[in-house]
């Protein structure tokens, strides 16, 4: 049996940097019992009463906070200044740590980092990054208005926004699932919030700042930034680029948002409305920009090849940058990617 829950605890200690919750164990059907009997032959050690790790594994700041969330109990996140330094909203720091929790998931305080509790957690507003339990980017900064300053959680908002963590729909959603009477840091995050109106741009990302050198190292023409689309049934959404001269835009897709929230789909519903006005839409994540910034520029200059040679945007020419961004999202070359469509028009 020990020998059972050994591999057990393993299957979790491998991705959570070394450390395990009694709690997770118990569900997969492990007795106290069996549990006792693996501490003591030591092949795991407790780090407290509820928490064990595997022994000579290192105790980075990465499994610290694994622990402390895990010492919190089965429905704790991470969450305050700790979320924000995980989700890397600059001005944070991992530890010590914070967790929240709901009322009455457990009677017992952990010995790891603080815990916050509250009536309850709308789903929809929590996620897993990196492994963690940890609410989203607005729901981070909702709790940070609890506790820190109107202009901290000002500059935290628009480095969020900056970065494409967070937007005014979200943020604004977030504000109807939590303000009620008596949730602390409701009014200051209302205050920041109705700051930032329709129409708000933030200050220049890291991405779109890379973008825009891109081109301009290429002595390519500029694109304008944060411009607001509309189509037959209204507003469609604000685009990160748009050609000044042609109907061309493109998007820079956060790879840490994007693979914690699960928005691809929402994504491609955007760009085929995008694209149902008439538009050429390419997406390339962050991470491509500093890694293959000549191919993007490459490809951007041959869109605006065709486009300016008479190719429709919806012909055949245009066909590679519908899912550009989804078969090159593990980091392979987007000049191969490309280069499988024979009517690309050839960049100069």
């Amino acid at each position: 049996m020990s020998i059972d829950v050994l591999d057990l605890a393993y299957r979790f200690t491998d991705r959570q940097h070394g450390v395990v919750a009694a709690w997770q164990l118990a569900e997969q059907g492990v007795t106290p019992q069996a549990l006792r009997n693996v501490v003591r032959s030591r092949r795991l050690e407790r780090i407290t009463g509820h928490v064990l790790a595997v022994p000579g594994v290192p105790r980075t700041e990465r499994a610290r906070v694994f622990a402390a969330v895990l010492d919190a109990g089965p429905r704790a996140i991470l969450s305050h200044g700790s979320a924000a330094a995980w989700w890397q909203i600059r001005g944070f720091q991992l530890t010590p740590v914070h967790t929240t929790r709901p009322y009455g998931t457990s009677g017992r305080l952990p010995e790891l980092g603080t815990v916050h509790e509250v009536r309850d957690l709308p789903e929809s507003l929590l996620t897993t990054l990196d492994g963690v339990p940890i609410g989203k980017p607005e729901l981070v900064l909702f709790q940070l208005a609890g506790v820190v300053s109107s202009a901290r959680l000002a500059r935290a908002v628009d480095d969020a926004w900056s970065q494409q963590l967070v937007d005014g729909r979200a943020l604004r959603r977030c504000l109807d699932l939590m303000r009620d009477r008596g949730r602390k840091g409701t009014v200051a995050f209302r205050e920041v919030v109705e700051a930032r109106p329709e129409g708000y741009v933030p200050p220049q990302s890291g991405g779109e700042a890379r973008f825009a050198y891109l081109l301009e190292q290429v002595g390519d023409e500029p694109m304008d930034r944060q411009v607001d689309v509309l189509g037959d049934e209204g507003w469609i959404g604000r685009v990160d680029f748009h050609d000044r001269c042609r109907p061309f835009v493109v998007e820079i897709l956060s790879e840490r948002y994007h693979a914690a929230l699960v928005d691809r789909e929402q994504d491609q519903r955007r760009f085929a409305a995008l694209r149902a006005t008439g538009r050429v839409v390419v997406a390339f994540w962050d991470f491509q920009l500093w890694r293959q910034g000549e191919s993007v520029a490459r490809i951007v200059r041959r869109i605006r090849l065709g486009l300016d040679a008479g190719a429709a945007p919806d012909s055949s020419s245009f066909e590679f940058t519908i899912d550009l961004h989804e078969r090159t999202a593990d980091g392979s070359s987007l000049d191969e990617a490309v280069a499988i469509y024979r009517d690309v028009p050839a960049s100069n």
